[in-house]
């Protein structure tokens, strides 16, 4: 080795590697979003659970006489733990007792809802409303952008109510059924399950676009099955129409109060 050479030093002439400060890798978090809901029949059905058209957030009527209130109250939610729901749009809707029938907006409410929060609304009838059939059918609609779960966002309500004391322990209900496609399709009508003797004729009929049809609903109370006047025995029984596909064309709910 030349003595007037520098000894070779590997800690001083290698370039040293950058430190490094974080072996992990930050994952950004989750946008939270809120999650206005109301009762919803396709949430229902989606969870593999019996919807109903006696809609739990929505009332539209007195029971006995049948009769429509003057205002029909809606609760909505905002399931959201930790996010709050700013301007939201809530829709009322109004159509005519069946399955499938056309729905028309008829107000709208602007709400702001906290985290876990719900609000109450009420919407007033229109005269000619109040004056015609009690059996309207109602659905809301909420509307917002950020919103986590679309699929709960709209509800209907649609309900006959019967007492056998006034229409016997055999009863025929017709309900209008409207194919609101474009094109011609099978509607097929499901019961959900009831402890009652129930039917519906045609359970499967295929419709022309824009076609009404009338299919009859037959309900048996069972001999054992009994109420009083100041102790009716309630029971439901909700009537599905679906498309071939399977998809969910509309409901109703006839609640019989079975009072003899």
């Amino acid at each position: 080795m030349d003595p007037e050479q520098p000894a070779y030093n590997a800690c001083t002439t290698l370039p040293r590697r950058a430190a490094r400060y974080d072996c992990c890798l930050r994952v950004p978090r989750p946008f939270e979003k809120p999650d206005l809901a109301i009762y919803s029949q396709y949430e229902e059905l989606l969870a593999g659970r019996e919807p109903s058209w006696d809609n739990p957030d929505i009332w539209t009527h007195a029971l006995r006489p049948f009769a429509l209130l003057r205002e029909t109250t809606v609760r909505v939610y905002n399931r959201s733990p930790s996010v709050s729901a700013v301007n939201a749009l809530v829709h009322l809707r109004l159509f005519p007792f069946g399955i499938g029938t056309t729905a028309s907006v008829v107000a709208t409410r602007r709400i702001s809802l906290a985290a876990g929060a719900s609000s109450t609304l009420r919407f007033p009838l229109e005269e000619s409303v109040l004056a015609g059939d009690p059996r309207i059918g109602v659905t809301v609609d909420i509307e917002h952008p950020q919103d986590a779960q679309p699929i709960n966002n709209s509800g209907s309500q649609a309900v006959d109510v019967a007492f056998t004391s006034d229409e016997g322990r055999s009863q025929i209900l017709e309900i209008p059924v409207v194919n609101n496609a474009t094109e011609s399709r099978e509607i097929r009508l499901e019961i959900i399950a009831t402890d009652l003797n129930v039917s519906v004729a045609p359970a499967l009929r295929v419709f022309a676009s824009g076609e009404t049809g009338r299919v009859a609903l037959s309900i048996q109370v069972p001999p054992a099955l009994h109420g009083s006047a100041s102790s009716a025995v309630e029971r439901r029984v909700t009537v599905v129409g679906r498309g071939p596909d399977g998809s969910l064309i509309g409901g109703v709910t006839r609640i019989l109060e079975i009072d003899d």
